[in-house]
């Protein structure tokens, strides 16, 4: 300052135009104060007295104009509030609508009419939006109404709960996702509880997280519990809880049917059904040991039929159920036992027989079948072999054949070796023993049949002796079929079988039977293939110990 300005000052100070006060910082106030004393304090950039109260500033309150931008949703954002009379040391502070204070983390004096304030850390969206208070060092003070938000906060886009079951030792991953509203990033983390041994939740940093791994086995089913909080930009925070179901891995060991006696074998019947249409009393307990089986969403099927009355054990470890109602064709039958909640399903070691009424498990794969339900012979292969025990039949079952291909099947054979010999058909034989009778040719389909079994041979009708016979002697039948198969019904009326059924020898004129029969007597037959056949009535043949025994219920 130059001394003419100096000059000036001191005669408009003598003028009374202005006083200069003492100046210095609050830490230079004088030590003894008294009252009335008044100076400048440089700290808080105002005039200050000292009275009965102390040191007093003088002052007057903040201007708050405008405060920019209208939405701080992230930490550290930074709100430019404009006005006039912010002294050196200025405070400012958001109040959210139930009156709570939060003061701002930092304040930069720019001037006296502008202020940088950054935003508290803590700025929950739910008390916004929020006042802002402008407080000069002199506690005098301006407020802004409404002035800023918070922003939006997180939201959930996958719902709560159960999230799905994963199967121990088996890759699984589940996505949760959530949306921020102010375009932000929100950072997901597990704030209680715990993902499944073997899984970890990983942070995408794309508003969504993961949950993957490979779960470790829990012995049981588990369930397991834990909370997700998400926390965007702005430090506002949501959370929600989940869970994820881990099942042990589906095992089944063995299965089997419960016991019983076969009607016509008096054998056991475990791990078979018998095929006696869909009467419901010849359904079977059917019990599956295994591993790993959940409480409840347990189907079994056998052969892809439903069972019912399904029941798990509490260990998990054991399933009975009720077989199907169901007619079953003769076969294999898969058990297969599935679960909805991991969408597993696993078939048993053990499949079911299903066999026809006689049957037994113990009996070769191709038994099955009482003859008298023909209509039930599907194999057109061949023959098959079949187990019964005639009806009034003491004894123990025994295999039969049954022709699967000549006139539509049941034609059924039962071949006596080391027999009782006869040479008349009206004599005891080992047939009757059975509950079955001499084997009659029904018709060439018959005949065939014995053909497929064992070709032609002495002893089984294909070479031997057969039963078909008068019950009186002689008679010249050479000019005439026996009975042929298209006109079974007809022929020579003197010849018959036992049943007084259907019966045939063959289609054409022979030189035999010749009109030397005696009563009763067996044919023996000659022309060892094909047709046309002979047979001589001469006498009586004796059977041998090799023949053929039949129901003769196909006529």
């Amino acid at each position: 300052m130059s001394t003419y300005d100096e000059l000036v000052m001191h005669e408009r100070r003598m003028a009374g135009q202005w006083v200069k006060m003492p100046t210095g910082t609050q830490a230079n106030r004088p030590s003894v104060p008294e009252q009335g004393m008044i100076r400048y304090n440089t700290s808080s950039g105002v005039m200050e007295n000292y009275n009965a109260n102390g040191w007093t500033s003088i002052d007057a309150p903040p201007i708050v104009s405008n405060a920019t931008p209208a939405s701080l949703d992230d930490i550290n954002d930074v709100v430019t509030i404009t006005g006039s009379n912010f002294t050196t040391s200025v405070t400012v502070k958001f109040v959210g609508q139930d009156g709570t204070e939060y003061p701002a983390k930092s304040v930069n004096r720019v001037s006296s009419s502008e202020l940088q304030v950054t935003r508290p850390d803590t700025f929950p969206v739910a008390n916004a939006p929020y006042s802002i208070v402008v407080i000069n060092s002199s506690g005098l003070q301006n407020t802004i109404g409404d002035a800023v938000d918070a922003g939006g906060i997180p939201q959930f886009s996958t719902a709560s709960g159960t999230l799905g079951t994963s199967i121990a030792g088996n890759s699984s991953s589940y996505t949760i996702t959530t949306t921020e509203p102010d375009g932000d990033t929100n950072t997901l983390a597990v704030t209680s509880g715990a993902v499944p041994p073997g899984m970890s939740f990983t942070d995408n940093a794309n508003n969504t997280g993961t949950v993957s791994g490979t779960p470790s086995n829990p012995g049981s089913t588990t369930n397991y519990n834990f909370t997700i909080t998400a926390t965007d930009t702005g430090g506002n925070t949501v959370s929600r809880s989940f869970t994820i179901t881990v099942s042990p891995p589906l095992a089944v060991s063995s299965s089997s049917t419960s016991g019983g006696n076969n009607a016509y074998s008096n054998q056991s019947t475990n791990n078979e059904l018998q095929r006696q249409g869909t009467n419901s009393s010849n359904r079977k307990t059917l019990t599956i040991n295994g591993s790993g089986i959940p409480s409840s969403g347990v189907t079994v099927t056998v052969g892809g039929q439903s069972c019912s009355s399904v029941s798990v054990n509490g260990a998990g470890t054991q399933i009975t159920c009720t077989t199907p109602n169901y007619d079953f064709g003769v076969g294999t039958q898969t058990v297969n036992v599935s679960e909805s909640a991991g969408g597993q399903s696993v078939n048993s070691p053990n499949s079911i027989t299903t066999r026809r009424y006689g049957e037994n498990s113990n009996f070769p794969a191709n038994s099955g079948i009482t003859i008298q339900n023909n209509s039930d012979i599907t194999n057109t292969g061949g023959s098959s072999q079949y187990w019964i025990r005639p009806s009034g039949y003491g004894g123990n079952s025994f295999q039969m054949y049954v022709s699967g291909n000549r006139d539509g099947g049941g034609y059924d054979y039962y071949l006596v070796q080391g027999g009782g010999q006869f040479s008349y058909t009206n004599q005891g034989n080992s047939c009757q023993g059975l509950g079955l009778d001499l084997a009659a040719p029904r018709s060439q389909g018959w005949w065939d049949g014995t053909h497929d079994i064992w070709g032609w041979r002495e002893g089984t009708g294909n070479g031997g002796v057969c039963y078909v016979y008068k019950t009186g002697g002689g008679g010249n039948y050479t000019g005439q079929p026996m009975r042929q198969q298209s006109y079974w019904g007809n022929g020579h009326n003197a010849w018959t079988v036992r049943s007084g059924g259907r019966w045939w020898l063959r289609n054409n004129n022979h030189s035999e039977p010749n009109g030397d029969y005696a009563g009763y007597g067996n044919l023996a037959m000659y022309g060892q293939s094909g047709y046309p056949m002979g047979f001589n009535d001469g006498g009586a043949y004796g059977s041998g110990g090799t023949y053929v025994c039949s129901t003769n219920a196909k006529g």
